[in-house]
């Protein structure tokens, strides 16, 4: 993948974020699970040879918060998506898109659709830990 055959206008499809944070709590571990999965899609990604993008439209999050394996929230809200500005690049590789400083592993990109995921890990100095992970999926238009 390059700045070239990358560029195009591409429609969002999915959108899913999963932050699982374990926390110490007296010497048992409390695990918190927040996930965002989008649906109702109305979002256009478009990507220029110069390494520019730009994203706009709206769709909708269902947030979901779960603490040891019990839900304890839920709840859906629109999602406004106002980029005009974005710089992305591509690794010689291949594998990695990069958008805005975020390296995104790419999973998926041929003539119809491009998928990427991001996942970090993080461990605080108290020793609590927060894994992160985000999926984008787009078609070509």
């Amino acid at each position: 993948m390059n700045a070239d055959n990358l560029s195009g206008t591409y429609e969002l499809v999915f959108y899913s974020t999963t932050r699982i944070e374990t926390t110490n709590v007296n010497g048992l571990d409390v695990v918190s699970t927040i996930t965002n999965v989008g649906d109702t899609f109305e979002v256009d990604y478009t990507f220029t040879p110069d390494g520019r993008y730009t994203a706009a439209g709206l769709f909708r999050i269902v947030l979901t918060i779960m603490v040891n394996g019990e839900l304890t929230s839920e709840d859906a809200f629109i999602e406004t998506v106002s980029i005009t500005n974005g710089r992305f690049s591509t690794t010689s590789s291949s594998s990695i898109l990069v958008l805005d400083g975020i390296d995104y592993e790419v999973g998926i990109f041929n003539e119809n659709e491009l998928r990427v995921r991001f996942n970090e890990i993080r461990t605080f100095p108290n020793g609590d830990t927060e894994d992160y992970t985000e999926e984008l999926r787009f078609l070509r238009k």
